[in-house]
């Protein structure tokens, strides 16, 4: 640290107290003032770095936004330092601290995807060429070998990018993600015809036997409606033991429905974007005509997403969390979403199956491709809506109600349960990998 701030022994342990005394509620506030006064003085890039990035990831984007600007040269920062930089800058739609992220970095690949973000606004089809272009830079940048699992996380996300395709093009080549599973044990026969509101919540089982207890004994606090379990595991996993737990979780909670199924592409990501595909069948086949979709680790403490659901007039097709960014994965989270059974929705989710199929057939995904899928099939209807006059996707922004931060990043035990499920999700942690500053 003393190297790497250019600071004395004494200043390089009071840093070092003072970033952690950041993580104490009382103390935070404190310490945020000292280190950025530090900052100030000592004129450090990696410092400002450093500093920022804590009230960043404390969602202080304002504040954060302030502080990278005080870099002197953003090329003495190390490409994942830049990525993270560039987006908290989205956050704050800073096209000014966009264009320096741009013109000071030494990394082609970066520049690539700094330049798509700022593109995204203004130039939708040349955003998504950009995006599409950085992992080409990428490889012709290393000289190593490179494996998916050690691609910088900015190459990785901007690998989910791609053009949704035209609406005739895919009535020819439709590929489903249901065909791409094997379905293994369910009791959707049991399904009522007259349940015509339903929780869905998918999984992979380290999740399922980590979370599924904790939130499903939330919702059975206030609420009764039928919650439907979705499970993506792989062939070596014993489907049958699962299978048990889920009939434990229904004699205890009562109205539960599951169903397990098969894959042999990437687990988590399989299980984010797999909701969405089921829910078509949910609609097409056993006659649903809302459904809430919630994130398995979704807390209650500050904002009970069933009873928006419960309140809302659903006057809509699609009502989400939506956030103003440059970047296309950040622009929505499907972490709390309902879908009502309409013929613009189910346009939605067949365009967002044909999207998400090709990605995974074709090895091109990565954990963000959910949110990434969502957004970009979602602005393309709306395109092709405003091109042609019609009334098109009628989308709620659930922001005007809830904030995201409210029933996710409030609930500890939540958060610390989700952690230890995620240290099997190597994605994850090749990204928690990445060096944050230069040798």
């Amino acid at each position: 640290m003393s190297k790497r701030f250019k600071s004395s022994k004494f200043l390089t342990i009071l840093i070092f107290i003072l970033f952690n005394i950041s993580k104490v509620k009382h103390l935070e506030l404190f310490s945020h003032y000292a280190l950025i006064k530090i900052a100030s003085i000592k004129k450090n890039d990696n410092l400002f770095f450093a500093v920022g990035l804590i009230l960043y990831t404390k969602h202080q984007h304002q504040r954060a936004n302030a502080l990278f600007s005080s870099v002197h040269d953003f090329g003495n920062l190390a490409p994942r330092a830049v990525y993270l930089i560039s987006l908290c800058a989205s956050f704050q739609m800073n096209l000014k601290m966009l264009n320096r992220l741009e013109l000071e970095s030494h990394t082609p690949s970066i520049k690539y995807f700094v330049r798509a973000l700022m593109l995204h606004e203004s130039s939708w089809n040349d955003s998504i060429n950009y995006f599409m272009e950085v992992h080409v830079r990428y490889l012709s940048e290393c000289k190593e070998e490179v494996s998916r699992f050690n691609l910088p996380e900015y190459v990785r996300n901007s690998i989910n990018v791609s053009r949704p395709l035209l609406q005739s093009q895919m009535r020819k080549t439709e590929k489903s993600l249901l065909n791409s599973f094997e379905p293994r044990i369910t009791n959707l026969e049991s399904l009522s015809a007259d349940i015509s509101d339903l929780i869905l919540i998918s999984y992979t089982s380290s999740y399922l036997y980590a979370l599924a207890s904790t939130v499903i004994a939330r919702i059975r606090k206030t609420h009764k409606q039928a919650i439907f379990i979705v499970v993506v595991i792989s062939g070596y996993e014993n489907e049958n033991s699962i299978s048990t737990f889920c009939q434990t979780l229904s004699l205890k909670f009562g109205n539960i429905f599951w169903k397990v199924v098969v894959s042999q592409y990437d687990l988590p990501i399989c299980s984010s974007v797999f909701r969405l595909v089921i829910v078509r069948e949910l609609f097409e086949k056993h006659g649903s005509q809302s459904i809430l979709m919630l994130d398995g680790d979704t807390s209650f403490i500050k904002t009970d997403p069933v009873q928006v659901w419960e309140d809302s007039k659903r006057d809509f097709d699609i009502a989400l969390l939506q956030t103003e960014t440059f970047c296309p994965w950040e622009r929505i989270s499907l972490g709390f979403t309902i879908l009502n059974n309409t013929e613009s929705t189910n346009q939605f989710l067949f365009e967002y199956d044909s999207y998400v199929t090709a990605h995974i057939l074709e090895n091109r995904s990565f954990w963000t491709l959910d949110q990434t899928a969502a957004s970009l099939v979602l602005e393309a209807l709306l395109q092709r809506n405003r091109e042609s006059g019609g009334m098109g996707i009628n989308v709620f922004d659930l922001s005007q109600l809830v904030s995201l931060r409210d029933f996710i990043f409030t609930d500890k035990k939540i958060v610390n349960l989700k952690l230890r499920a995620k240290e099997l999700n190597l994605d994850f942690l090749s990204g928690m990998e990445e060096s944050l500053y230069l040798a």
